[in-house]
């Protein structure tokens, strides 16, 4: 399935659109710095898998490690959600 990447997915719109992505059958790549309850969207189950990744987006290169890491364990990214 295809790969989409949401920043600052953790809580509100975020975790609603990573809910969203991962029911119609996308990875999700969520990228934020609240790990709490990214961890806790990463243990739900919905068609996709969704995967968490501890960044900083305010880093541009801590958010091309991340996007980098996401690709090598699904595939390139198709979507680009950023909250």
């Amino acid at each position: 399935m295809s790969l989409a990447v949401i920043t600052g997915g953790a809580t509100g719109i975020g975790a609603a659109a990573v809910r969203k992505f991962a029911s119609a059958g996308y990875d999700v790549a969520l990228l934020d710095s609240n790990a709490g309850p990214a961890e806790n969207l990463g243990e739900e189950k919905h068609g996709g898998n969704i995967a968490f990744y501890l960044t900083d987006v305010r880093d541009r290169n801590a958010v091309q490690h991340s996007v980098d890491r996401a690709a090598e364990e699904f595939e390139p990214p198709s979507v680009l959600f950023v909250n």
